[in-house]
């Protein structure tokens, strides 16, 4: 099922990886306190608290997102899907400025 945010959003899905991702329900809280943190971190200084923020917990990761604000989206029309277009790789490529440093590339 895909949720309807009211237009596009920043996301964030951290897990935990032994060789590969480790059930959230064999994590210590304190370990997913931390893995929350760095989503919360990832998304530090991007998109609009105010316009929405939602977070989820998977099977193996938590999930942050947050509608972008209008500046970061521009005059685009609301509700279009970019991914894995080349529209979406020039419009990731106008906003890595928008991304905190070690997710520029």
């Amino acid at each position: 099922m895909e949720a309807n945010y009211g237009g596009p959003v920043w996301h964030a899905s951290v897990a935990f990886h032994e060789n590969r991702p480790v059930p959230l329900f064999r994590l210590a809280p304190i370990t997913i306190l931390g893995l929350w943190d760095v989503a919360m971190k990832a998304l530090d200084g991007v998109g609009d608290k105010a316009l929405g923020s939602w977070t989820e917990e998977g099977t193996t990761a938590v999930h942050l997102r947050r509608r972008l604000a209008a500046p970061e989206w521009g005059d685009r029309p609301w509700g279009m899907d970019y991914r894995g277009t080349p529209a979406g790789d020039a419009l990731l490529a106008e906003n890595r400025e928008w991304l905190p440093a070690g997710f520029r590339e």
